[in-house]
């Protein structure tokens, strides 16, 4: 079964990246909407080389400066930061860009990953008149049912014949038990720690700091936060041959650059 996490797939980004940067970003040209365009399209292309379902996107907008794109399932939708997308970007600036919209695209693949697994479970478990695998199948269908229709409707057709490897379905369990039933909301942590009233304590930034910790530690968030730094790797290699080795790279967001679940 073929991933993100394949070393084709992560080449096949990073080549359409590496035209994106050298047809637009280099010679800062081209409109957001151009810029957008390819941006979209190697995300895409690995998505379809993947099996998952495309998905839609839009701007931003102001909401979140800082941020560079988020997923969120429920609409399968990705928004992308056009205000940073068509402004001048240097290489750093670009390889952050294309390392965060893989990271948001990964989830998508998750997400899709798990609905297979998920329905899976669900036809096996159809006949069982055990109480306890009932509970189970309810409780499957009904943390999927936050995905659209038509892509848990795909899901069903895949089910049947859904059989990944053994490592990829122990991670599509962490990833379903991480997202969808002991879900770390990093937002709802940072609002109270804002809005606690002692928020001139010397402690804040060290809270901000643990939560962080936390959600980049969750299991579909450190899978995604993994897959991103195969990008860079490949990205630095290819934008910068001659600069120093990459070090190992595991996502350098800053807290409250999200991605919505």
């Amino acid at each position: 079964m073929i991933t993100m996490a394949d070393q084709g797939c992560v080449s096949l980004y990073a080549d359409k990246m590496v035209y994106c940067w050298n047809t637009y970003f280099k010679r800062n040209i081209g409109s957001v909407n151009d810029r957008v365009y390819l941006l979209t399209l190697a995300v895409n292309e690995v998505h379809i080389r993947c099996g998952v379902p495309r998905i839609t996107f839009s701007d931003l907008g102001n909401k979140s400066p800082t941020t560079i794109g988020t997923f969120d399932r429920t609409a399968w939708h990705m928004k992308l930061n056009y205000a940073v997308i068509g402004g001048y970007v240097d290489e750093n600036g670009f390889m952050l860009m294309a390392e965060a919209i893989y990271h948001e695209a990964r989830h998508a693949e998750q997400h899709w990953l798990i609905a297979c697994l998920a329905s899976s479970a669900i036809i096996s478990m159809a006949a069982s008149l055990d109480p306890q695998l009932m509970q189970r199948r309810e409780e499957l269908t009904k943390n999927i049912g936050v995905i659209p229709k038509n892509i848990t409707s795909r899901a069903w057709g895949e089910a049947v014949r859904f059989n990944p490897s053994l490592e990829l379905r122990e991670k599509i369990k962490k990833w379903y038990e991480s997202a969808y039933t002991h879900r770390f909301d990093y937002r709802r942590a940072l609002a109270n720690i804002d809005s606690n009233i002692a928020n001139n304590n010397p402690f804040l930034n060290d809270l901000r700091e643990q939560a962080y910790r936390s959600y980049k530690s969750s299991a579909h968030e450190a899978d995604a936060f993994d897959v991103q730094g195969l990008v860079h790797n490949k990205l630095y290699h290819m934008l910068m041959p001659r600069g120093p080795s990459p070090i190992s790279f595991g996502g350098n967001y800053p807290p409250g650059d999200l991605i919505v679940f």
